[in-house]
């Protein structure tokens, strides 16, 4: 389960999803803090605040996902392409933020 539900309800990932099918700008006022929700439910399983431990997780995940993702999105209740599309928009909006 993704925070709430498998729809992502309370984390926020199934509105994000939403807003990366609508093409709503990374830039909306809406976006800041779906990504600020997505980096809370990511720091549980990244050591947050534990620094160099906490970004060599983080980079550990970022190339698990680059080189598994059809097989991690199997677990998910959105399709891999999806989820890329998804993880780039995130990597946008941190970027415009």
């Amino acid at each position: 389960m993704i925070g709430k539900d498998h729809t992502g309800r309370r984390s926020g990932i199934g509105e994000l999803v939403r807003h990366v099918q609508d093409g709503t700008p990374v830039d909306d006022p809406r976006v800041p803090a779906l990504v600020g929700r997505w980096d809370a439910l990511g720091d549980r399983f990244h050591a947050a605040g534990a620094g160099a431990d906490g970004e060599r997780t983080r980079a550990a995940a970022r190339v698990m996902w680059q080189e598994t993702s059809e097989e991690i999105s199997r677990s998910l209740p959105w399709p891999a392409d999806r989820m890329r599309e998804l993880v780039g928009y995130l990597e946008r909006a941190r970027q415009a933020g």
